[in-house]
């Protein structure tokens, strides 16, 4: 039962590393980034900083991404 305690551990630091305007949103072992807003040109800034952020955080962290898990 260690494994699910060193995930909570690990993952409970990236909300924090999630820029503002972006809000990183968690339950038990899914992530979700919610990023708004009325104007698209800001949009795409606030999503390419969020992403950029969990990016460091993931290298930091030495985690994987896994882009290829079926929703």
């Amino acid at each position: 039962m260690l494994g699910p305690l060193l995930f909570i551990m690990y993952i409970n630091h990236l909300p924090m590393s999630v820029t503002q305007g972006s809000k990183a949103i968690l339950f038990a072992d899914d992530t979700g980034v919610l990023v708004t807003d009325k104007d698209y040109t800001r949009f795409k800034q606030k999503m390419n900083l969020a992403l950029m952020s969990l990016d460091q955080w993931f290298t930091a962290n030495q985690l994987v991404l896994n882009i290829t898990k079926q929703m």
